[in-house]
């Protein structure tokens, strides 16, 4: 008796990357309106983003609104977990899941 060939399988590939707060050391904005992108650096003294984008001049949020006040809080918080890190004895990561794409695990 023939026993029939394994056709293929379709699997799909997970990819994780895990980040050590301590390795974060900026925070990237993109314009809405242009492709332009900002690096705010968590550690520097005056790390407020400005308020227009510098390229085209269009708010990167509202004055004053939720999503600005939450990016002030983001930064602040990093900054000053990544002052006290290295005083604790557990660590705290960040998993970043990766775009998954299917993959033959066996040829047709």
């Amino acid at each position: 008796m023939i026993q029939p060939r394994f056709q293929g399988a379709i699997v799909t590939i997970s990819k994780k990357l895990v980040v050590d707060m301590s390795d974060i050391h900026v925070v990237r904005i993109t314009c809405h309106q242009c492709p332009t992108s900002l690096s705010l650096a968590i550690d520097d003294k005056k790390n407020d983003p400005p308020e227009k984008c510098p390229n085209c001049g269009a708010p990167w949020y509202a004055y004053g609104s939720t999503e600005m006040s939450q990016i002030n809080t983001l930064l602040a918080a990093l900054k000053e977990f990544r002052s006290r890190h290295g005083k604790r004895e557990r660590q705290i990561s960040l998993e970043i899941t990766q775009q998954t794409e299917p993959a033959n695990s066996f040829p047709d």
